[in-house]
């Protein structure tokens, strides 16, 4: 029996040895089944909560992407497709908040989507923009947003014609209407007897006293150094910044005149604008300037006494001049002939 337990014992022994010179791997025991458990059940042992699906709501701007990548159509060959979208021949006024309201109706089955555009044609360019949604059938006003430069360019001018709204649908051809004129917004007139009103409640003096606490226009260190421009020789014609027209006006108690212009200048005119009468007059007044793009006012010019006391003398002085100088430019910009009156008597 001894002899068999030690061949059985060295026979384990050499079939140990072969199998690690062999590289084989010693027979284990049946592997675990691995955990088929899924994330959210895992996340849940570990006492984390599952992630929530957030959804975001984006609220559509008034322009949205296919509006701001819209236009630049050109001409088509051959006749032009039928219209989904008419917007027949108008008149529309624009809103102190620089919209229009037009009126249009949608032709097309399953109804129209995409962006109205407006466009001038003197200046030509883009006026203003704005999605569009109607149904079919449907006649109904559609606002359109302006852009700053549009609203400037119809506020500057009063009125725009042959101004056209372009209808650019996600599917199927644009549709291009009649001749539009845009009209300026309404200016808000003043009342005069809520100063009065206010001024009384307040206990604030009325008449002459009222009015003499009123500030006068200043005259900065530009204005005050404005001037002496000479004539200019030969066919140069210089380059108007500031538009001031003919006209007659009159001369305040408080030592003001008032008067009509209009800036040329993209950037504004900032400098000084000053009064000129005949040659054996003194120089009837001056002061600061400052004018936006675009828009006619009336600007308050500082009457010198010198000035005060021609215009009594005279009660009435034509061949009058205001020059406007602006900062930045190098020809200043002389009025037509104006008329200047004196103050009323009393």
């Amino acid at each position: 029996m001894g002899t068999v337990r030690q061949i059985a014992a060295r026979s384990a022994v050499a079939t140990a040895l072969a199998g690690a010179t062999l590289g084989l791997a010693p027979v284990a025991g049946p592997a675990p089944a691995a955990s088929a458990a899924s994330p959210r059940a895992t996340a849940a042992r570990s006492g984390q909560a599952p992630r929530a699906r957030i959804d975001r709501k984006h609220r559509r701007p008034g322009c949205g992407s296919f509006c701001r990548q819209a236009g630049g159509f050109g001409a088509g060959p051959g006749p032009a497709p039928p219209p989904n979208v008419i917007i027949p021949r108008q008149t529309a006024r624009i809103t102190s908040s620089g919209t229009v309201f037009l009126r249009m109706r949608c032709v097309k089955p399953g109804g129209c989507r995409g962006a109205i555009l407006l466009s001038g044609s003197d200046p030509p360019g883009d006026l203003g923009r704005s999605d569009l949604r109607l149904k079919r059938g449907k006649a109904r006003r559609v606002e359109v947003a302006l852009s700053s430069a549009g609203a400037a360019y119809v506020r500057a001018r009063g009125r725009a014609r042959r101004v056209f709204a372009t209808a650019d649908l996600v599917k199927g051809p644009i549709s291009t209407s009649e001749p539009l004129t845009l009209l300026a917004p309404r200016r808000r007139a003043r009342s005069r007897a809520a100063p009065a009103a206010r001024e009384a409640s307040a206990g604030a003096p009325a008449g002459r006293e009222a009015r003499s606490k009123r500030r006068r226009p200043g005259c900065g260190t530009f204005c005050r150094q404005a001037g002496g421009f000479g004539a200019g020789g030969g066919n140069y014609k210089p380059k108007v910044t500031v538009v001031i027209p003919r006209q007659r006006a009159r001369v305040t108690s408080q030592r003001t005149v008032l008067l009509r212009m209009r800036c040329l200048r993209r950037a504004g005119c900032r400098g000084a604008v000053l009064l000129t009468g005949p040659v054996a007059a003194p120089e009837l007044g001056r002061s600061d300037l400052r004018l936006a793009f675009g828009r006619a006012r009336r600007v308050e010019v500082d009457v010198s006494a010198p000035g005060l006391a021609y215009l009594r003398r005279h009660r009435r002085v034509r061949g009058v001049y205001a020059i406007a100088v602006v900062v930045g430019v190098a020809d200043p910009s002389a009025s037509k002939p104006l008329t200047l009156l004196a103050p009323r008597r009393g």
